[in-house]
């Protein structure tokens, strides 16, 4: 497989968990149950699918086929085999393997996978410096800020910054200075909603949060999931002061003077944060308005049966690794290995078998190849060949196995061995040269 092929599927994989988590949090929405869980998990397994085989080192190998494969073509004389070939159970068949063998042979050049590698590394470097940079700047900046104790709480006191919850073994709540002048119940709630964020561990989940975009930062799913995992943290807090006693109409007129008059922290920063942008804002607001009604239990299996297959149907739409990776081998290696492959017949895993695709054009080339004073005696039999098949598909090799008895039949089982045409063989997703085992039959039955 190569690189843009992993990273497609790695794309798709992350789009499907991102809709299961978006249904789960519909759900838990409705019965006021915690919502980053969801958001959570999608981007643990986002991260871990595709990780976790590289790190164990798992390969796309499997055990070997416990024989060669094996193809009989056989030469009736007559319309009769024409007709047979073209059954529409071997057409269908014929079908099936044409199409995956134009979708195998897309070309993909190991110099675009040099080129993707560079710019995955790239574009991971910068994630990780525009995630980094932010809190590596204002813990810098935090030694100079007064400490000031403000409701039971010791709190940092910035020029112009928060409030926000600034580092992760060591978590402290920031506070803009002017903050200090804030009526006393506006304070506490303040205080209390940042709070609520160190006690329930959200630091930690954010922070868990931005590997996969430090990971897979060209996959929209995973920004998209690390975008509502902001937004549920901050939802999951409000609903947890609402709970531990802050009125909703307060609370809510607090976020409001707060939104309006506090600028927005960047993603560099810190987003656990109690003032937000609009559109959070919004967000927040009508999560905290939402009406008590909860989905019949139909709805909600209904809803659970859906992300629960959206993540198998993910699991299953993992890349395995193969064993070169998700780089491709340059071409002078795999020239060299198919050169020694070729040489003699040696077995190949594969999961896979070629399959022919041309079994009207080789009834054609039995009945023109077939010795005429052979075929006249009513004489026939069988060559038993060894066909080397490469990557894609074509008769690169021959060689007789078994000899028919007579040199005549022989020659014609080697010409109509070149007439083949063969599906590339595949050791799970990835394709492989193989050698086959094919017997050619002449008979005038």
């Amino acid at each position: 497989m190569n690189l843009l092929s992993w990273m497609l599927a790695v794309m798709a994989m992350g789009g499907m968990l991102g809709f299961a988590a978006w249904i789960v949090e519909w759900i838990a929405a409705r019965y006021h149950a915690p919502r980053r869980i969801g958001w959570g998990l999608a981007l643990v397994l986002a991260m871990a699918l595709p990780v976790v085989p590289l790190a164990l080192g798992t390969t796309g190998s499997v055990a070997p086929p416990a024989q060669p494969v094996e193809a009989e073509v056989s030469r009736i004389a007559g319309p009769d085999l024409q007709q047979s070939a073209q059954s529409h159970s071997s057409w269908f068949m014929g079908l099936r393997a044409r199409v995956q063998r134009s979708l195998q042979q897309v070309q993909w050049s190991p110099q675009w996978n040099r080129v993707l590698a560079w710019g995955w590394g790239t574009a991971s470097l910068a994630t990780l410096f525009l995630l980094a940079s932010g809190p590596l700047h204002l813990a810098r900046q935090q030694r100079t800020w007064e400490t000031v104790r403000l409701r039971g709480r010791d709190v940092l006191l910035a020029p112009k910054l928060g409030p926000l919850v600034l580092g992760l073994w060591r978590p402290r709540i920031v506070l803009p200075a002017s903050y200090r002048n804030l009526p006393e119940a506006d304070l506490a709630m303040v205080i209390h909603h940042e709070d609520e964020h160190i006690r329930a561990g959200d630091p930690f989940l954010l922070a868990l949060g931005m590997l996969p975009l430090v990971l897979f930062p060209w996959s929209p799913g995973v920004w998209w999931m690390f975008h509502r995992q902001r937004i549920a943290l901050e939802v999951d807090c409000d609903r947890r002061v609402l709970t531990r006693g802050a009125r909703a109409a307060a609370y809510g007129g607090l976020l409001v003077r707060l939104g309006s008059s506090s600028p927005s922290t960047p993603l560099a920063l810190h987003p656990l944060t109690l003032s937000a942008k609009p559109s959070l804002l919004e967000r927040r607001l009508h999560a905290m308005t939402r009406s008590s009604s909860s989905p019949s239990l139909p709805a909600s299996l209904a809803g659970v049966s859906v992300a629960l297959a959206l993540v198998l149907l993910a699991c299953a739409t993992t890349p395995p690794v193969v064993s070169d990776g998700p780089m491709a081998q340059d071409d002078e290696q795999r020239a060299a290995a198919a050169a020694a492959l070729s040489s003699e017949p040696t077995f190949t895993p594969f999961t896979v078998a070629p399959e022919i695709l041309n079994r009207s054009d080789v009834a054609v080339a039995l009945n023109a190849n077939y010795p005429e004073e052979l075929r006249n005696a009513g004489i026939g039999g069988t060559a038993l060949l060894f066909l080397f098949i490469d990557d894609e598909g074509r008769v690169q090799n021959i060689r007789i196995h078994q000899t028919s008895g007579f040199d005549a039949l022989d020659q014609a089982a080697l010409r109509v061995a070149r007439v083949f045409e063969f599906s590339p063989a595949m050791n799970r997703d990835e394709r492989v040269p193989v050698w086959i085992q094919i017997p050619v039959t002449f008979t005038t039955r």
